[in-house]
C-alpha cells in the first residue's frame, strides 16, 4: 500500500467554505489506539496525518510516536507527512519533536493576498502560517508548500512560487478543489476544470 490519510483530530480553527472535512462530525479519540495499531499492519509508505487541524490535536505526538513504534515493531521506518494550514502557534518543543520524528511539513497556502487567504479561509491567519512556514525551513523540516487553485486565487500561483524560492522550501505541490461532500455546495464559486490548473501551470512554466 502507498498511502494512508488518517485523521487525527476535527477540530480545525479555520473556516473554509470549501472545506471537504467540515461535515465530518467530532471525532472520538477513544480509538485511536485501534486505528494505529491497524495503520502500523499495513504499513503504508506514507502516513499523512491531517485533519481537521493536527497541529490542534493534544494528542499528536503520542500518536506520532506510537506510530513509529509500531513500524519499528516489524524493523521498518514510516515515512509520515503532516497536513497543516499553519494557522495556529507552534511550541518549541512541538519543533523539535516534529524535526526528529516527521519526513514531511506539508503546509497548505492559497493565497499571500490577506484578503483572498480570508476569503478561502473564512479567517486571517495569513501571517501565522508564513512564520509557521519560515520556521519550518529554518529548524531543517523538509517543507512542502501546497496551494489548491480555485477561481478565487487563480493568479496568485507565480506568487507562491516565488515565496517558496525565497525561503527555499523544498517543494510546492498544485491542486485543484474538489467539490466533494459539503464542499460540493460551493463548487460555483471555486472550481476550476483539470484542463484550466493544467494551463496556469504550463503558462508559468513557459514563463520561467
Amino acid at each position: 500500500m502507498k498511502n494512508i490519510c488518517y485523521e487525527s483530530t476535527s477540530k480545525c480553527n479555520l473556516a473554509c467554505p470549501y472545506c471537504i472535512s467540515s461535515d465530518n462530525g467530532t471525532l472520538i479519540q477513544d480509538n485511536y489506539q485501534a486505528i494505529i495499531n491497524f495503520i502500523g499492519k499495513l504499513h503504508p509508505e506514507r502516513v499523512v496525518i491531517g485533519g481537521g487541524e493536527p497541529l490542534l490535536d493534544p494528542l499528536l505526538k503520542e500518536k506520532i510516536q506510537m506510530l513509529i513504534d509500531k513500524y519499528q515493531e516489524n524493523g521498518r521506518e514510516p515515512y509520515i507527512s503532516l497536513s497543516t494550514s499553519g494557522a495556529c502557534e507552534i511550541s518549541e518543543d512541538m519543533w523539535q519533536f516534529l524535526k526528529e520524528r516527521i519526513q514531511c511539513f506539508d503546509i497548505s497556502i492559497p493565497s499571500l493576498n490577506s484578503d483572498t487567504y480570508k476569503l478561502m479561509r473564512g479567517k486571517d491567519f495569513l501571517n501565522q502560517a508564513l512564520i509557521n512556514t519560515k520556521k519550518a525551513v529554518e529548524y531543517g523540516l523538509n517543507v512542502r508548500i501546497s496551494i489548491v487553485m480555485t477561481k478565487q486565487n487563480v493568479s496568485e500561483l507565480a506568487d507562491i512560487l516565488m515565496f517558496a524560492e525565497r525561503i527555499k522550501a523544498n517543494s510546492v505541490r498544485v491542486g485543484r478543489y474538489f467539490p466533494f461532500r459539503n464542499a460540493n455546495a460551493v463548487r460555483d464559486i471555486y472550481e476550476l476544470e483539470e484542463t484550466e490548473v493544467q494551463q496556469i501551470i504550463q503558462d508559468k512554466v513557459e514563463k520561467t
